[in-house]
């Protein structure tokens, strides 16, 4: 099916229809099963971006929640007049999944709780580390996969939907005190002897909270591009409440590194348009109010500090800052690295969880 340009018919019905063809194929693959291979092929003027965008990494969305894989794959092309033109597509891969070789494992889905997640192995271990990763504001515990999977073979990897994200069943929380609780009450569900909560943003400040509420159940810490305070610019929340979708689409300019190719940050936007508006303003109202600064140095529990060299959302000297008054707190700066750092640079950010649990668990 071709579809009309906008300069013919306005933007506003391009993306009309657009969204009219995906929502067909969507149908179709509920209605009949998916067909081997099939893909959907958009063209998108400047015009139409980042609307057009924010469409496509929506319907992306939907389909991998059908258990399918939905893929985006973006191209520059010369384009006629004063813009040009981006290429999209989904591809929807209906074939059964790959074998998982020795050195990729297949994750593991579950829920305690009302709280899914996944991890890293089938069969917990007692006697090893386990590490509880906790994503940022809007995200879910799929940003996690390359760590849950990749540190399987030394430890517990175990990654969750906070509350009201992905999976999980129970309520989004509006406050980090209240998810560390939650954290916490999933911790002693499950019977995890002393894990260490590893977070990202909003997942290393309720990492810093269940730190100073209950270290007596954790073995210790590992904050990724966090801080003691963290506040937003007025800009975020005007975006989410104003244009979701061109939020969501933008997330990886926003946070990335700008040597980070954009193919990398494809599942982040995707888990950012999964997620409901309201989920990610409350995320991002609780980082506004989070504030432990004058706390840190009641933290006697082993600290990793991890930040991307390029972060602008919590810059470098926000770790210089917890690395300062967590005592024994230990800093790691990964180099062409933003905000999102577990996904921009796994190898390194993993590669430095590794040297801490060896240093500070033995193993």
């Amino acid at each position: 099916m071709d579809l009309t340009g906008p300069e013919r018919i306005g933007t506003a019905e391009y993306l009309r229809d657009i969204e009219a063809r995906l929502e067909a194929v969507q149908h179709d693959h509920e209605a009949v099963g998916p067909r081997s291979g099939e893909q959907i092929g958009v063209s998108l003027p400047a015009e139409t971006f980042p609307g057009g965008k924010a469409l496509l990494l929506k319907s992306a969305a939907k389909l991998s929640q059908s258990h399918m894989a939905a893929r985006i794959g973006w191209q520059v092309a010369p384009g006629g007049g004063l813009h040009a033109i981006l290429l999209a597509e989904i591809a929807v891969d209906c074939q059964p999944p790959p074998k998982v070789g020795k050195d990729r494992r297949q994750l593991i889905p579950g829920r305690k709780n009302g709280i899914a997640f996944i991890r890293g192995r089938r069969k917990h271990r007692p006697d090893w580390p386990t590490v509880l990763f906790l994503h940022g504001s809007g995200l879910a515990g799929a940003f996690w996969r390359r760590q849950t999977d990749d540190l399987a073979d030394r430890m517990n990897t175990v990654a969750i939907d906070l509350p009201g994200h992905g999976q999980s069943d129970a309520a989004a929380l509006d406050s980090v005190p209240a998810y560390a609780a939650a954290v916490l009450a999933f911790v002693h569900a499950c019977g995890f002897s002393r894990p260490i909560p590893c977070g990202l943003s909003l997942g290393g400040a309720i990492a810093l909270q269940m730190l100073l509420d209950a270290p007596q159940a954790l073995a210790g810490g590992i904050l990724i591009g966090t801080g003691a305070r963290l506040r937003v610019r007025p800009k975020i929340f005007d975006l989410i409440a104003d244009d979701y979708p061109g939020f969501a689409a933008s997330t990886g300019d926003m946070a990335a590194s700008p040597r980070t190719p954009a193919e990398a940050l494809t599942g982040v936007e995707e888990l950012t348009a999964a997620c409901p508006p309201e989920v990610t303003m409350s995320d991002y109202r609780a980082c506004d109010r989070f504030d432990v600064m004058a706390r840190l140095p009641e933290i006697r529990l082993p600290v990793l500090v991890i930040c991307g060299a390029d972060d602008l959302l919590t810059p470098v000297k926000y770790s210089r800052h917890l690395t300062a008054h967590i005592a024994g707190a230990r800093q790691t700066i990964i180099p062409r690295a933003g905000h999102l750092a577990p996904v921009e640079q796994p190898a390194a950010v993993n590669e430095a969880i590794r040297r801490f649990i060896t240093r500070t668990i033995g193993r």
